[in-house]
């Protein structure tokens, strides 16, 4: 990983964090979320992967879409299709 990309991924992962955080707080059954990047293809391959309990609905997807826009946006990061770059998913069992 070239410089500046480690320096681009430390934000993202700064700003992520503190996504977390609030999510946590909400208490809707989020769980955690983790991000994957090529930064040959930046920004349109970050994907954000938001872990639930249960799959959440519409309006607790849509708050936390904004939410994760919005902290990137902070950083000058933009997703090019948030629809595609934010995903679901429920937490399997172990």
């Amino acid at each position: 990983m070239r410089k500046m990309d480690k320096k681009r991924d430390n934000t993202i992962v700064a700003a992520l964090t503190q996504v977390c955080h609030a999510a946590q707080e909400e208490g809707n059954g989020f769980q955690w979320l983790t991000h994957t990047v090529n930064y040959q293809n930046f920004p349109d391959s970050l994907t954000v992967v938001c872990v639930y309990d249960e799959l959440p609905a519409e309006s607790v997807k849509s708050a936390m879409c904004c939410l994760i826009q919005s902290t990137l946006a902070k950083q000058a990061i933009s997703l090019l299709n948030p629809a595609r770059q934010i995903q679901f998913k429920q937490q399997t069992s172990k």
